[in-house]
């Protein structure tokens, strides 16, 4: 899942030991990069793991909610380091809350 309820074929893409998912369009042109690799770290300082707290006090951002998907942070690199709810029910983020993965959309 991409987005709340998108699916697209994704790619597994192996680049420098770091895995990425990566999905493309009718044109064969990248739509979205995706990676949960722990080794992955963006420009920014960023990985997969961070506390919430760190990744605001980095990027200057605050998190905001894409229903049904995840809390998200925009990165000053353009990347994107998104949460789970801690409660889907009432769309809660936990201050104790982790980077569970990190995308970037074309």
């Amino acid at each position: 899942m991409v987005t709340p309820s998108q699916f697209e074929d994704c790619y597994l893409v192996k680049v420098d030991n770091i895995d990425y998912l990566i999905s493309i369009d009718i044109n064969n042109r990248i739509k979205s990069i995706f990676t949960y690799d722990t080794k992955f770290r963006s420009i920014d300082g960023i990985k997969i793991g961070m506390k919430l707290s760190e990744v605001i006090e980095k990027s200057k951002h605050k998190p905001y909610l894409i229903n049904g998907w995840a809390y998200v942070v925009p990165l000053n690199s353009g990347w994107y380091a998104a949460f789970e709810t801690s409660n889907y029910e009432s769309n809660t983020l936990s201050s104790d809350s982790t980077v569970k993965w990190i995308y970037k959309r074309q």
